[in-house]
C-alpha cells in the first residue's frame, strides 16, 4: 500500500486546526496525571505483588515457578526482572517502569501528529484515554500492550513495514490479547490483498511460538480447561467490557442498567459496518479504512467467540485494541460529521475522558486492596503472640504461589523471618483464641463476615474490605 492510500482527515472548515494547538498542553496534562502520586508507597494489589515477587527471582526460577504457571506470555516479566535489578522492588521504583511506557506512548502520539498534521485530532483523542493514565501506575503489562498496539498502528499509517511486524511479535509475547490483535491485523491483510508475504508468514510463526511452549510446559491448558476466574455472561458482556475500556462511565452505566450492554452491541454494529456500507453504496472508501475496520471486527468477534468457550475478557485486557478502535471512530467522525459537529463531539470526548482519568487515578490511590496495611496489622498481632495465617480458597491451597504473595510485605515489614501459613474456612482452628488471619483477594467483606464461624471477627483494612484481618 502506498502512502497516497493512507487517508487524510477530511477538513470542511478551520475546525481541524485546533487539535494541533491543544496537542502539547494536553500531552503535559496527561503526563502529569500519569505520574500523579506515583512516588507514594501505596500498597500493591494482588496482581502487582505477583509481578514484583516473580521479577525479583532469577530468570530460571521466574520461568519455572511463576511464568509457566501464569496465563500470560513472558516478555513483560523479563523486562520487569531487569528493571528490578537496576532500581529495586519498591512501589515507586517498579511502577516507574509502567510510567516510562505511558510517557513513551504520549511521545509516540505527539510524534504521529507532527508527522501527519491531519491526524492531530486522532492524536488528541488518544492522549486523553483514561485507562492509559491509570495503568501508568500499575506493575502490570497493560500500558505496554497499549504502547505496542499504538506503535503497530502508527507503523501501518506511516508505512513502516518492518516496525509493524516487530511490534506484532512483541505484542504476542507480552499478552495473549496482543496475539489476538496481531493475528486480526494479519488476517485483514490476507482478505484485502489475498496473500501474505514471506516476512508476514515468519512474523505469524514467531507470534505463535510461545503458546505451544506454554501449553506443553506450563499450566495454560489447565487454566483454560478449568476455567479462568473471569466471568463473562454472553456476547453482550464481552462488548460491555470493550466499551468500559473506552471510558469507565460505560461500565458504571451497564451496572445500573444491565440491559444497556445489549445497546452497546447495537452501537458497535454501525462502527464496524460504516465503511463496508459506504463501499457498497458506491462511495470512495480507502483500502486502509476497510482493512483496519476488518481487523477491528475480526478481533472483537474472535474475543466474543473465545469468551463463549473460555471466558477471558476484562476491560483492562481490551486496552490493546484502543488505538485501532479510536482510529476507526476518528475516521468515521471525520467522514460523516460536519466540521463544527465533529469539533463539538471531540470537545465532549476530551472533557469526559480527562475527568474520567482523574477519577480513576484518584481511585487507584484509595488502596482498595491494601496488603500493606493488612500485613502491618498482622505484624502487630504476631508481636502480641497471635498465631498467624492467611486465608486461601479451600480447593486451591498451595497453588499459584499464594504463600509468596501473602508473605510478600511481611518480609519487608517484619524483619524477624516469620511467615504466615495457609488456612481455609473449612480448616480454621476450632479454638479461635489468639488466632490472626489475613484475608485478601478472596471475597467481599460483607460475604466474609457471613461465612465466618462463631468466635471469629473480621476487620476491614481498606475502603472496600478487599483486604481484611480476621481475629479470634
Amino acid at each position: 500500500m502506498t502512502l497516497g492510500a493512507v487517508p487524510r482527515a477530511a477538513t470542511r472548515d478551520d475546525s481541524a486546526s485546533w487539535p494541533s494547538r491543544l496537542l502539547l498542553p494536553l500531552a503535559l496534562v496527561v503526563a502529569l496525571l500519569s505520574a500523579w502520586g506515583i512516588w507514594r508507597p501505596y500498597s500493591y494489589w494482588v496482581d502487582e505483588i505477583f509481578s514484583v515477587a516473580a521479577a525479583r527471582e532469577s530468570v530460571h526460577d521466574m520461568f519455572s515457578r511463576w511464568i509457566l504457571g501464569d496465563v500470560h506470555p513472558p516478555l513483560y516479566q523479563l523486562l520487569l526482572n531487569g528493571w528490578v535489578a537496576l532500581f529495586g522492588t519498591s512501589e515507586a521504583a517498579t511502577r516507574s517502569l509502567s510510567l516510562a511506557g505511558a510517557l513513551a506512548a504520549v511521545a509516540l502520539t505527539v510524534n504521529l501528529a507532527r508527522r501527519r498534521p491531519d491526524m492531530a485530532g486522532f492524536a488528541v483523542m488518544l492522549l486523553v484515554l483514561p485507562w492509559v493514565a491509570y495503568n501508568a501506575q500499575e506493575v502490570r503489562s497493560y500500558v505496554f500492550i497499549y504502547l505496542l498496539a499504538l506503535f503497530a498502528l502508527q507503523a501501518t499509517l506511516l508505512e513502516r513495514e518492518r516496525s509493524f511486524l516487530v511490534a506484532l511479535v512483541l505484542l504476542a509475547w507480552t499478552h495473549y490479547f496482543g496475539l489476538f490483535l496481531g493475528l486480526s491485523l494479519l488476517f485483514a491483510r490476507v482478505v484485502m490483498r489475498r496473500r501474505l508475504s514471506l516476512a508476514e508468514c515468519l512474523t505469524a510463526f514467531a507470534m505463535l511460538l510461545w503458546m505451544p511452549i506454554h501449553m506443553a510446559f506450563g499450566r495454560l491448558l489447565k487454566h483454560a480447561a478449568g476455567g479462568f476466574w473471569i466471568v463473562v455472561d454472553g456476547p453482550d458482556d464481552s462488548i460491555a467490557n470493550l466499551f468500559s475500556t473506552i471510558s469507565p462511565g460505560f461500565e458504571q452505566a451497564a451496572r445500573l442498567w444491565p440491559l444497556l450492554s445489549w445497546g452497546y452491541m447495537l452501537l458497535l454494529l454501525p462502527v464496524l459496518g460504516y465503511f463496508p456500507w459506504r463501499r457498497l453504496r458506491g462511495h470512495a472508501v480507502s483500502a486502509l479504512d476497510l482493512q483496519l475496520t476488518l481487523a477491528l471486527a475480526t478481533f472483537v468477534v474472535g474475543i466474543v467467540v473465545v469468551d463463549l468457550v473460555v471466558p477471558m475478557s476484562t476491560p483492562r485486557n481490551f486496552i490493546v485494541v484502543l488505538p485501532l478502535l479510536t482510529w476507526v471512530l476518528f475516521r468515521i467522525g471525520s467522514d460523516a460529521l460536519p466540521g463544527r459537529l465533529m469539533t463539538a463531539a471531540m470537545l465532549v470526548w476530551l472533557l469526559v475522558q480527562l475527568a474520567s482519568g482523574a477519577i480513576l487515578v484518584r481511585h487507584k490511590h484509595s488502596e482498595v486492596e491494601n496488603y500493606r496495611r493488612a500485613t502491618q496489622e498482622m505484624v502487630r498481632l504476631l508481636d502480641q503472640g497471635y498465631a498467624g495465617y492467611f486465608l486461601e480458597p479451600c480447593h486451591s491451597i498451595g497453588v499459584y504461589n499464594n504463600a509468596a504473595i501473602n508473605n510478600f510485605y511481611l518480609q519487608a515489614l517484619d524483619g524477624r523471618g516469620r511467615k504466615l501459613q495457609a488456612v481455609c474456612l473449612d480448616t480454621l482452628p476450632h479454638d479461635p483464641a489468639r488466632v490472626a488471619i489475613m484475608a485478601c483477594h478472596q471475597m467481599p467483606f460483607d460475604r466474609l463476615t457471613q461465612v465466618l464461624p462463631a468466635g471469629y471477627h473480621a476487620y476491614p483494612m481498606d475502603a472496600k474490605g478487599l483486604c481484611a484481618v480476621i481475629r479470634g
